[in-house]
């Protein structure tokens, strides 16, 4: 497993975002840690896979220590803290190919609509795609892109290793031959919202028709023990 951490750089003084990227790669001719992104005011850094959470760790500590020092010498910050519990979705829902991914049945269905968008020249390929959760061909992974980058490495390490689980569990059970029930697209898109705007303690509407009118916010250590290994 590995993550994809996109920083804010800032100027020191204003704490206003900083187009700073160039002068923090220009030495190191995109060698260091730090790699361009959408905007010049954000860095990107990206770890080597890794095997366990713990490893995980270590990397992003490494990662944001070298990208730190390499702005500091450029008198810049770098952050990663929004005004909302999570901006990313806020701030990318107004590009093309963004939040909720569609439903395919199959992944042939997939391919051909991939194929599609590159024949229209729409897009290069599926990296083009930048909804929540998309499927990479060319690696064979499945990327999690929900996420709002995290002020601390060990959050970041800890909900790269909850995914991972996630996954595992709910593929074990597909295999398994156990069935899952339609999600309604509504009521996913505003839980997406909520949970945007107010974080874990988001009161999320359930699929039950039986739901209170004002839902309580999940109960996160529930959703745990089938994570953990047996």
């Amino acid at each position: 497993m590995g993550v994809e951490e996109e920083l804010m750089l800032l100027d020191p003084e204003t704490l206003a975002l900083a187009a700073a990227i160039e002068p923090i790669i220009a030495d190191e001719q995109e060698r260091g840690p730090a790699k361009r992104e959408l905007m010049q005011c954000q860095a990107e850094v990206n770890t080597r896979p890794c095997r366990n959470a713990a490893e995980l760790l270590d990397e992003l500590v490494d990662l944001r220590a070298a990208l730190r020092r390499d702005a500091a010498m450029r008198q810049v910050l770098v952050a990663g803290v929004g005004t909302l519990a999570s901006t990313r979705l806020i701030i990318l829902q107004t590009m093309p190919r963004t939040g909720l991914p569609p439903v395919f049945e199959t992944y042939r269905d997939f391919e051909s609509t991939l194929e599609r968008l590159r024949r229209a020249g729409a897009i290069a390929d599926a990296t083009y795609l930048w909804w929540d959760i998309r499927l990479q061909p060319r690696l064979g992974t499945l990327e999690v892109r929900i996420m709002d980058v995290q002020p601390r490495v060990e959050d970041s390490a800890a909900l790269a290793g909850l995914v991972q689980a996630l996954v595992r569990h709910y593929g074990k059970l597909y295999d398994r031959g156990a069935g899952f029930a339609k999600a309604d697209r509504l009521v996913v898109g505003e839980n997406r919202w909520l949970a945007a705007r107010y974080g874990i303690r988001a009161p999320l509407v359930t699929s039950s028709e039986r739901s209170s009118a004002r839902p309580r916010p999940p109960d996160v250590r529930r959703r745990l023990p089938p994570c953990r290994p047996r």
